[in-house]
Order: structure tokens, then C-alpha cells, then sequence
């Protein structure tokens, strides 16, 4: 499973970011972070302007390609809903020719006659593989991904809508302080279960419970769940020691 995570500016209580899909851990996504700032300070870049070509992305993968989409070569947000059918080709040659794709496929119980449909896989596999020939991308005119196309500030993950369940890690950082705070999600059972039906219709899964010294706890139903501060850094100095770090966290 994912280790999803954000990457935002801000403070510990008031931040606003970008989403990151997997390997959020401290000693994947916070050490990624850690050596982009430390790549800014080194080209004499103030991290002031982080805050405005960040947020004007919608995913963290995003903003490190510059929004180019690595499936149709379009500036546009991260895509997703990504069909294996573009997957195989982008992969290695691992079929030489056709036809050894077709003994390959007809060797497999699950394709066994099953020609027509083994016959239209080959087809579409040349297709992509011609295509990113000419293009350098195996899905241009975007048949087999998604792209979401509501405003970026309408997709960021934020400290008032922070979704602690599923956003394990939160990578804030603080452009103005030179800081970058770490946060973990914690979670405890809820001493009052909240039936389904009597949760908002906006936010069916969670609810605000109440603001605590961790900031605000969300109701999921049977449990409580928020972010933690679990280690807070300056920018100019030494680099965190990720592995303590992830452990604390967890």
C-alpha cells in the first residue's frame, strides 16, 4: 500500500501543499524535500519563491517535472487512472516481434483460445510502441490516463481539510523561518462511535471533533485521528537523521 504524504508551506497549524502518493516516509519523501531545499540554497534561490511555484502545482510529482505529463507530454496536473495498456511498452523491448509476444500470451492459461483478443493486444502494443517512436510518449491524445481539470487550489490538501487517516506525513515548509517541520498522523479509538449517516454530506468519512493541543482531531467513525509535530529543522543547518526520525513518527 501507498505511503501518502504532503509537501506544503506554512506552519505546523496553518499549511497548505501538494499531495505525494507513495514512499512518504521520512526516509524516502522528508529526505527528497530535504536535499530539493538544500539544491535551492545552493543556486542562491530564495526559498520565498518556493511558496508560489509549489502551490501552483497540484502534486508533488508534478512540480518536479514541471507539469509535464510523462504519459502525453502535456503541462497539465498529475496524472492518474493510469491503464496498464501503456505500461508493457514503456518498460523494455521485452518482445522482440510479434509473433513472440503471441507464443508468449498463448502459453498462459488465462489467454488460452483466446486468439482475437491476443491478436488486438499485439496490435495496440506496436501502436504505442510506434508511437512514442514518433512522439516520445506512449499516450498523446490521453486514451489510457486521466487528468484531473479543477483548479489546483481546489486539489491541495490543507491544515483545515488535512485528511490525517490517509495523509501519513506532512512536509511543511517555512520559507520566511527557514524551517521545515515534520508532521506524523496519531490516532486514537473514539470514546463515541458517530454513526455513518450522521456525518456531513461534504465529508462522509470524517468530521472535525475538536481542537486540541495537536490541532484538530477528525472523527472516522470509530476512531480519532490527527498530525503530530515529530521534528522540526532549520534549512541552513545539519540533515536530520531520517531513520530516528521515521521511528519516532510511528
Amino acid at each position: 500500500m501507498s505511503t501518502r504524504g504532503c509537501v506544503a508551506i506554512g506552519t505546523p497549524s496553518d499549511w497548505r501543499g501538494v499531495y505525494n502518493h507513495w514512499d512518504s516516509y521520512p526516509t524516502g519523501l522528508g529526505k527528497s524535500v530535504w536535499q530539493h531545499l538544500q539544491a535551492i540554497r545552493a543556486n542562491g534561490k530564495p526559498l520565498t519563491e518556493l511558496d508560489r511555484e509549489l502551490l501552483s502545482y497540484d502534486d508533488w510529482r508534478a512540480y518536479l517535472n514541471k507539469g509535464i505529463c510523462e504519459y502525453c507530454g502535456k503541462r497539465t496536473t498529475q496524472p492518474h487512472t493510469i491503464s496498464g495498456v501503456i505500461f508493457s511498452p514503456r518498460l523494455g523491448e521485452k518482445f522482440e516481434t510479434k509473433d513472440q509476444m503471441r507464443r508468449f500470451l498463448c502459453s498462459l492459461p488465462a489467454w488460452k483460445s483466446r486468439n482475437a483478443e491476443i491478436r488486438t493486444v499485439i496490435e495496440r502494443e506496436w501502436q504505442i510502441r510506434a508511437t512514442i517512436e514518433r512522439t516520445g510518449y506512449p499516450d498523446p491524445d490521453v486514451q489510457y490516463h486521466e487528468h484531473d481539470t479543477r483548479p489546483v487550489e481546489e486539489q491541495h490538501v490543507t491544515s483545515d481539510n488535512p485528511d490525517p487517516l490517509f495523509i501519513e506525513w506532512v512536509y511543511v515548509i517555512d520559507p520566511q523561518g527557514n524551517f521545515l517541520y515534520v508532521l506524523g498522523h496519531r490516532h486514537s479509538r473514539a470514546s463515541k462511535r458517530i454513526p455513518w449517516n450522521e456525518t456531513p454530506k461534504a465529508s462522509p468519512c470524517r468530521r472535525p471533533l475538536h481542537r486540541g493541543c495537536n490541532g484538530v482531531h477528525w472523527h472516522y467513525g470509530n476512531s480519532l485521528w490527527w498530525h503530530e509535530l515529530v521534528g522540526h529543522f532549520h534549512i541552513n543547518g545539519a540533515e536530520p537523521n531520517w531513520e530516528a526520525l521515521e521511528a519516532k513518527g510511528r
